[in-house]
């Protein structure tokens, strides 16, 4: 979804870029700007969500792996610091 939404924006960026250097008639204008701004938008409606499970899914990942962390800690043997008197 993300590459999705990049690559229409780029998409978009583009088309706007050529229509303008192209010098299209003035009642193709708006239509050009519709299109070019407002695809994007709606290509990147479902960008939050799909954000939101990315970052769940990273925080998952990384949840187990101090999990893990803190395990083998506890498995260590304590022991006196060796300055300590």
């Amino acid at each position: 979804m993300c590459l999705l939404a990049f690559i229409g924006c780029t998409l978009g960026a583009g088309m706007c870029v050529v229509a303008v250097a192209l010098h299209p008639p003035a009642g193709v204008m708006p239509l050009v700007l519709i299109l070019c701004i407002g695809g994007p938008v709606v290509g990147t409606w479902e960008l939050p969500r799909a954000l939101a499970v990315l970052h769940r899914h990273y925080l998952g990942g990384q949840a187990r792996a101090v999990a893990h962390f803190r395990k083998s800690l506890a498995l260590l043997p304590e022991v006196e610091h060796p300055l300590d008197g």
